[in-house]
């Protein structure tokens, strides 16, 4: 199991809009990637979204870690 952990400062909006984008805009580019398992989106205070995604492979989680670099309503941390 490989995992990617991310952390965005929300700039535009709230935690939940930001958390309702990335459902709507990132996850389902992240679900394609071979080897997808899960990913979790947690509010960790402070206007910060971490993103925890699980691959079944490490070609999986590298290209999850490249995936979405589109910032959207957050800025990467």
């Amino acid at each position: 199991m490989h995992g990617v952990i991310r952390r965005y400062r929300v700039r535009l909006g709230t935690v939940e809009q930001a958390a309702h984008y990335a459902e709507k805009g990132f996850l389902p580019i992240v679900r394609d990637i071979p080897g997808f398992v899960s990913c979790h989106l947690l509010d960790a205070g402070n206007d910060i979204l971490t993103c925890i995604a699980l691959f079944e492979t490490e070609q999986g989680a590298a290209a999850g870690g490249t995936s979405g670099r589109r910032s959207g309503p957050c800025r990467r941390s």
